[in-house]
């Protein structure tokens, strides 16, 4: 077993970079620590700040989403995860309620959430607010269209792309319908034929 702590060649005085870009602190005593003896910075500033110790539910945002920039002025305690999530959504504008109104049956779910930089769950609660009828696998698959493009020639990755979605997804969407697996003669030119190439 190699050495540990301050005797390791490789320690850097207990302040290390945390894969995600938060900075770790190897503070061993403290009560919140982590099983490997460290904790985040910004929850130790904030605990110095407001003189106790943060709850498990209690988070710290960083102000300017500089990950590691841990100073007390970028930091605000937020009591739960859900105001957090707050503090990093974009509102929603008037405009694009409509734009959301007119392309709720034309795109998918995952493709107007990434157009707005929301999650689909916050997408599905703005839909019940403007009384949309609910996203279902139905509507994001539009099962006349898929079945066209699959028969036109279509590979199961590019159908993949049309409706955002992994190759293995379409194939298990193929399959619940009933469609047969196709064997293409020629796979390597069914890209040019659907091109017109």
């Amino acid at each position: 077993m190699g050495l540990r702590g301050d005797k390791n060649q490789n320690w850097r005085g207990g302040r290390t970079k945390h894969t995600r870009g938060y900075i770790y602190l190897h503070r061993p005593e403290h009560p919140n620590v982590k099983a490997n003896g460290y904790i985040f910075e910004h929850r130790l500033v904030m605990e110095a700040a407001i003189g106790r110790y943060l709850t498990a539910s209690e988070i710290v945002h960083h102000i300017n989403h500089i990950k590691d920039d841990n100073r007390l002025e970028n930091l605000e305690p937020l009591s739960s995860g859900a105001e957090h999530r707050e503090r990093h959504t974009i509102p929603i504008t008037p405009d694009d309620k409509v734009w959301i109104i007119e392309n709720w049956t034309k795109l998918t779910a995952v493709n107007i959430s990434k157009k707005f930089g929301i999650s689909t769950q916050r997408l599905k609660k703005i839909g019940q607010s403007l009384n949309l009828p609910p996203r279902d696998v139905e509507n994001i698959w539009d099962k006349a269209n898929l079945l066209r493009l699959y028969q036109s020639g279509a590979s199961l990755r590019q159908l993949a792309l049309i409706f955002n979605v992994s190759h293995i997804a379409v194939r298990n969407r193929l399959i619940s319908l009933g469609v047969q697996r196709r064997i293409d003669p020629q796979p390597k030119n069914r890209l040019a034929s659907l091109m017109g190439i």
